[in-house]
């Protein structure tokens, strides 16, 4: 599991590093959820990481309130229109070739 975030996390920051080349280019915030071990891009954007991780605790609220357990999540910085783009390595016994 740690090596599958370090795999994300470098994805991340590749695809943000244009974003700190170009002063002009902005940033934002990726709200990515956490799901037994999978990550899944919630298709929401930030200008902020504030407002990413606020958005997210949020959502968990509202999934406590009718008695979902919410996920873990994290919030990525990427570079403007940017896609997240999520690097694997197979995993022995999973039933899934990703």
């Amino acid at each position: 599991m740690k090596g599958l975030k370090i795999l994300v996390l470098l994805s991340a920051l590749i695809t943000a590093l244009p974003a700190t080349v170009h002063a002009q280019q902005k940033a934002e915030f990726l709200l990515v959820w956490v799901f037994s071990g999978d990550y899944i891009d919630s298709g929401l954007r930030f200008s902020a990481a504030g407002g990413c991780y606020a958005e997210a605790q949020n959502k968990g609220m509202e999934m406590r309130e009718i008695g979902l357990k919410p996920p873990q999540f994290f919030c990525v910085p990427l570079a403007e229109d940017q896609p997240f783009v999520v690097m694997r390595q197979p995993q022995a016994g999973s039933r899934f070739p990703f």
